[in-house]
């Protein structure tokens, strides 16, 4: 599946694991199933792919320091304390760091949401 190509669903719950280029490609095919089963109508939709999720650094901050106050109570209450500007570089690097691992050992989710959904009447 690629970003911005089409699929078709007969009941708008579970899409075609097929993208076709264009939206007359997918209806075609759509409406040739449709006539299969004697459906009425179908839906087609536009590809939106799924991104690898995003690593929040204040939640890792904020789990990091849970964890050091677990172990040393309240003297650990302030450690690893970063400024906005800190959080925003150290969100920035982890999330490359991650992009580029998974890129590397191809984890990047094969996943796809659909929009543009519009109603096909065979």
């Amino acid at each position: 599946m690629q970003e911005g190509e089409f699929c078709y669903s007969m009941k708008e719950e579970h899409w075609s694991h097929v993208s076709h280029k264009t939206k007359e490609e997918a209806v075609a095919e759509g409406e040739s199933e449709a006539k299969i089963y004697n459906i009425k109508k179908f839906f087609v939709g536009q590809v939106k792919k799924v991104e690898l999720p995003t690593i929040s650094a204040m939640c890792l901050l904020e789990d990091l320091r849970e964890e050091l106050m677990e172990e040393f109570g309240e003297a650990a209450e302030y450690a690893l304390w970063a400024n906005e500007e800190q959080e925003e570089e150290l969100e920035e690097r982890l999330n490359q760091v991650l992009s580029e691992w998974a890129d590397k050992h191809s984890l990047n989710p094969e996943l796809f949401t659909v929009e543009n959904v519009e109603e096909a009447i065979v």
